[in-house]
């Protein structure tokens, strides 16, 4: 892939269609859409896992850990916590190799 295919591959996802400049959040929504390859369970677990990594970003830089403040520190946070842990995991799993079952084939690592 070339420079020129990047910069429009990151155009695309950085612009509507009118060239106006989207959001972080609609950039987001772009990509997650735009993935025709993932199933349902892969846009889920990347979304958890975005908002676990909002949370802990809101943890890092405001002390505001946002799941405790919502559930209080019992059973609900403890919950919530484990499955956005699994998104993650299924995450990086999804990145690195092709374990999901909306990717055919074996647990091989992806050729970049």
């Amino acid at each position: 892939m070339g420079v020129r295919e990047r910069s429009q591959r990151l155009r695309a996802f950085t612009t509507d269609r009118m060239g106006r400049s989207l959001g972080v959040a609609e950039r987001f929504h772009k990509w997650i859409m735009a993935s025709g390859k993932k199933c349902g369970v892969c846009k889920v677990a990347a979304l958890l896992a975005a908002l676990g990594a909002i949370n802990w970003g809101l943890v890092g830089v405001f002390n505001l850990n946002l799941v405790a403040a919502l559930l209080g520190e019992g059973m609900g946070a403890r919950i919530v916590y484990g499955v956005i842990g699994v998104a993650g995991v299924l995450t990086l799993l999804g990145s690195v190799c092709c374990c999901c079952p909306c990717q055919k084939g074996s647990c091989e690592p992806k050729k970049s």
